[in-house]
């Protein structure tokens, strides 16, 4: 007996039920896969590690989005480099 699903992460911790039958066979079960901290996504592909240092300051939304801390911008000119690294118009 074999079955195959698409597996999902959850935040949450939500359980996802299946059922498989082959002949006089069922078989019933529930699963689920948890992203480890600082992961995020369906496929847990998203890092967001909040810090507040020299390389940034923020924390993060529960999807893994980076939220600045108050005082503190994303360099629209390097969006995917330094996030909330200027600060009212100076730099660290």
């Amino acid at each position: 007996m074999a079955t195959q699903k698409k597996l999902n992460a959850s935040s949450s911790g939500h359980w996802t039920h299946g059922r498989h039958s082959e002949g006089r066979t069922t078989l019933d079960f529930e699963y689920r896969m948890i992203c480890t901290q600082h992961y995020y996504g369906k496929d847990c592909d998203t890092l967001c590690k909040p810090r507040n240092d020299k390389f940034g300051h923020y924390t993060c939304g529960q999807d893994g989005t980076k939220i600045c801390l108050p005082g503190w911008q994303k360099d629209m000119n390097n969006p995917e480099g330094d996030y909330c690294t200027k600060g009212k118009g100076f730099y660290l």
